[in-house]
């Protein structure tokens, strides 16, 4: 393994030693790369299956009518027809996958993980087989590093970034009066609602409640031709409004000085806490449960000893617990008290 990065030296006649000039952005990692090819090591059926190549699996055991494992079509080392035949096609479906021209992920636990173009890639038989198995060798370029947003862009998984996430349905409710909590007045909104952001969405779903009957709303649409709608409130003081071109702003008159309140549709990505995590790192912790007294004043103190000594509480949760005495009665006497009782 090698760093290439592009420098050059140069030698002066006014100078003893030689200057070096290198450029500042060009840095990546060449090695080579080689190994045998051989469907033995392909388990998992990635390039080929291996009944095309006229083998069961390992975990086989078809019988034939004689109960006696047909071993012509269990996978061998033989150097025969059936093996040699099965070696070159899976030869070359190897040769096809190292020449498509696509990033790889080279996966080490000496080298690590690498993203790399493969180039320059040969085959050589091995003699000693009879020119059955064949070795591979090429030359591996380091194309980008190995994260999350490079194997996303060479598609490799979907990227689930916020700009590339299936975006889902979401309401909010925004009221048109609150209570200023400096003057204790009532405030009411007026002019346009919508929150930077939401009007860059297409509002399809509206839903007006609590308004004052007779007033007004105005809803900016994006269809050309229709421009702004105006729609009137009822004696319910409601409206629903399912808007086909979408809505980009709602807009209350400028002398508004009533309730209410609008819920409306918008979209934005799904997002939990698993989509900000990138790594994890495991910590064994030691937890002791404790319920009820037990005789015990320091709990601290009955946990510490010549081996355990507590450091850090990691968790600390209490719960208060309902305590019911139960007792237990045989036939003729209480256990406790020796004392006659009735079952």
């Amino acid at each position: 393994m090698k760093n290439t990065v592009v420098e050059s030296k140069m030698n002066t006649i006014g100078s003893k030693y030689p200057y070096f000039v290198r450029s500042g952005v060009v840095d990546y990692k060449e090695f080579s790369i080689s190994g045998l090819v051989s469907y033995h090591m392909d388990d998992d059926e990635d390039f080929i299956k291996w009944e095309d190549l006229g083998f069961k699996k390992h975990n086989y055991t078809r019988s034939n009518s004689n109960g006696v494992l047909d071993e012509d079509e269990l996978p061998n080392f033989d150097i025969s027809s059936k093996n040699i035949l099965a070696e070159r096609l899976f030869k070359l479906e190897v040769l096809d996958w190292l020449n498509n021209g696509k990033p790889k992920i080279l996966k080490s636990p000496t080298e690590g993980n690498y993203l790399v173009m493969l180039m320059n890639v040969s085959m050589t038989p091995n003699d000693s087989v009879g020119r059955m198995l064949h070795s591979f060798s090429c030359q591996a370029s380091e194309i980008g590093p190995c994260d999350y947003a490079t194997l996303a862009s060479y598609g490799y998984f979907e990227d689930r970034s916020f700009d590339a996430v299936l975006l889902v349905p979401q309401w909010k409710t925004i009221n048109f009066s609150s209570i200023d909590p400096e003057t204790g007045q009532m405030v009411f909104k007026t002019g346009k609602i919508l929150p930077s952001g939401d009007d860059s969405h297409n509002l399809t779903v509206i839903d007006f409640r609590e308004m004052t009957p007779g007033s007004y709303v105005d809803l900016y649409t994006n269809d050309v031709d229709q421009g702004r709608q105006r729609i009137y409130i009822g004696a319910t003081g409601a409206y629903h409004a399912e808007i086909t071109n979408g809505v980009s702003q709602i807009e209350l008159p400028a002398d508004y000085q009533g309730g209410g309140y609008v819920t409306y549709q918008t979209f934005g990505p799904l997002i939990t806490d698993f989509d900000s995590i990138r790594s994890y790192s495991d910590e064994f912790v030691c937890g002791r449960q404790f319920i009820g007294y037990q005789g015990i004043d320091n709990i601290i103190a009955s946990i510490q000893n010549t081996r355990n000594k507590i450091v850090e509480f990691e968790q600390l949760r209490l719960f208060k617990r309902e305590v019911v005495d139960v007792y237990t009665f045989y036939e003729g006497r209480d256990t406790r008290y020796n004392i006659p009782m009735n079952t």
